[in-house]
């Protein structure tokens, strides 16, 4: 009985100390240009320590918030403040995706899911030309939005705005078949 209670103190001051269940600690060091390396320790019976793939795609997505909300809040880029125009694009087709990018910012991707798949997009000036994508990366359609846009204005301010998801809209595109 006394080898049991022994046991069992060791055991609880074991796993109260922090090695039954581990401490352990991953980061990946960017001090250096150009060279990101991977940093872990594992004193865990249980746990892994977070890989280099993690925390390199944890970090890109860090990094690209951050140059977004720069962008964006800077007055440089078109966030909701200093937008101009709304460019809406709806995807009909039933079997096949298409994406698009920002035509202000190219890297910023919207993939646009088939049947009905939509997304807005906000820009400071209306682009003349818009190029969507199937996901394989041929090019599906060009879509000219100034276009569309000097069609339908009327002079009248809000009068030639349309509506996608209770969002006004100046310019609305719909894709109804994807090549």
């Amino acid at each position: 009985m006394k080898n049991i209670l022994v046991l069992m103190l060791i055991v609880c001051i074991f796993g109260t100390s922090g090695c039954a269940f581990g401490t352990r600690e991953s980061r990946l060091d960017t001090t250096r240009p150009g060279i990101i390396t991977h940093q872990g320790r594992n004193f865990s019976l249980f746990d892994q320590d977070e890989g280099a793939i993690t925390l390199a795609r944890a970090y890109e997505i860090k990094k690209r918030a951050d140059l977004f909300d720069k962008l964006y809040s800077s007055g440089n880029g078109s966030n909701e403040k200093n937008a101009g125009y709304r460019i809406g694009i709806i995807n009909n087709d039933p079997r096949k995706s298409i994406y698009f990018f920002h035509p202000e910012f190219p890297g910023q991707k919207f993939i646009l899911k088939p049947n009905g798949g939509y997304d807005i997009i906000a820009v400071k000036n209306i682009p003349y030309e818009l190029m969507l994508y199937s996901l394989d990366g041929k090019t599906t359609e060009r879509i000219y939005p100034l276009d569309k846009f000097r069609r339908n204005y009327n002079g009248e301010g809000a009068g030639y705005k349309k509506y996608l998801a209770g969002i006004a809209i100046d310019v609305l595109f719909t894709v109804n078949r994807v090549n």
